[in-house]
């Protein structure tokens, strides 16, 4: 092998250095390539009819969104109004239904007569009263009515 010269050392850095440059110049032309294409790219999908179409769509749904929406407050005053009233005439009939208890309440005592009847009227009742009022004893007034003493002294403490 034969030894490098200088000179020839240089006229290689040379020859290398001005591959670069004309590397550098083809990365830069490219890279404005991709931007201008990137551009037109963009320009071109907004004029696409795919997009007029998309947001022609989306313009029609926001429509539709409005619309029901519109129908959604129309029909919650519906109902509240429904709702307020059935409100009302639950009320009424609440009070109605109060009444009524109240009036059923003032009932008779064993209304249906069930179970053993009384030995005694009332009339009977105050007549004992009575007689223990005059000073009567209980025994003397068992004795009268020919009953117990125990039933005579319940009527008079009742």
């Amino acid at each position: 092998m034969a030894r490098v010269t200088k000179a020839e050392l240089e006229q290689q850095v040379k020859e290398l250095d001005e591959k670069c440059n004309e590397y550098i110049k083809q990365l830069i032309n490219k890279d404005n390539e991709i931007a201008r294409l990137k551009e037109l790219a963009d320009d071109s999908y907004e004029k696409s009819s795919t997009y007029i179409q998309q947001c022609k769509k989306i313009e029609l749904l926001e429509e539709q969104i409005e619309a029901y929406k519109l129908s959604v407050e129309h029909e919650k005053k519906m109902k509240k109004t429904l709702v307020d009233n059935y409100e009302e005439e639950i009320k009424r009939l609440n009070e109605e239904v109060q009444k009524l208890k109240n009036e059923n309440k003032v009932r008779i005592h064993n209304e249906r007569g069930a179970g053993r009847k009384e030995r005694f009227t009332e009339q009977e009742k105050e007549s004992i009263r009575m007689y223990r009022l005059q000073g009567k004893t209980i025994k003397e007034i068992a004795e009268m009515f020919n009953c117990s003493i125990g039933l005579i002294h319940k009527l008079i403490n009742k």
